[in-house]
């Protein structure tokens, strides 16, 4: 019997401690992770913008309304981008996992 199945409490058996773990692969794809940033920064900014926080109406509806509407809207590609772009080549090369 191991080490590790007489003693309950040890984490059993691992990576080798004294071997230093792979790094990251560079893939020149890592200017997607400001996608995201783009809409966030148009929502935070949406108070202090004149031309969006006026007393008037886009397509029927206050501007301020449309405004966050589309920039909502534009996070979910935004964010699906990143996915696609940066993790999914990760995991298809056997890389690191998330």
């Amino acid at each position: 019997m191991s080490a590790a199945a007489e003693d309950p409490g040890s984490p059993g058996p691992g990576p080798d401690p004294g071997v230093a773990p792979a790094p990251a692969r560079k893939t020149g794809r890592e200017w997607l992770l400001l996608l995201p940033a783009v809409p966030a920064l148009a929502l935070l900014a949406s108070v202090w913008l004149p031309f969006v926080n006026a007393e008037r109406l886009w397509f029927g509806m206050p501007s301020l309304y449309v405004w966050i509407c589309a920039w909502v809207l534009a996070l979910t590609p935004a964010l699906a981008a990143v996915e696609w772009g940066l993790w999914r080549p990760r995991e298809r090369a056997g890389g690191e996992q998330r």
